[in-house]
């Protein structure tokens, strides 16, 4: 997928956007769609941003911003009919300096997700 194909109909806005208009589309997306938590595998604990969507434009938008990429899951065995599920995941000090960056304009549900995540 090309960049321009990146940003939907207004291909210009979300390329012009300063940095931190990103930080909060992103903030907003993540709002909705975000998942904050932490991963521990083999001992080592750190922090995890991950989004699920079935719309695959959007997450290849998401893990452009995010400096990223985008997971395939596929569709469940046990729902045939549903979509794709696509997964953009975000770990470590990139995690950790994004949840720093969005915290603010986070609601407490979203907030206390974050926080337990950084503990």
């Amino acid at each position: 997928m090309s960049t321009d194909d990146l940003f939907g109909h207004d291909k210009d806005a979300l390329r012009a956007a300063t940095e931190h208009e990103r930080l909060i589309y992103l903030a907003g997306y993540l709002e909705g769609e975000g998942s904050f938590i932490t991963c521990s595998p083999h001992g080592r604990t750190y922090p995890l941003v991950v989004c699920e969507t079935t719309d695959e434009d959007v997450a290849e938008r998401i893990a452009h911003l995010l400096g990223s990429k985008v997971d395939a899951k596929g569709v469940r065995k046990d729902r045939p009919t549903h979509k794709p599920v696509f997964r953009v995941r975000l770990a470590y000090s990139k995690a950790r300096d994004l949840m720093e960056s969005i915290y603010p304009y986070m609601g407490v549900r979203r907030q206390e997700a974050i926080r337990k995540a950084l503990a």
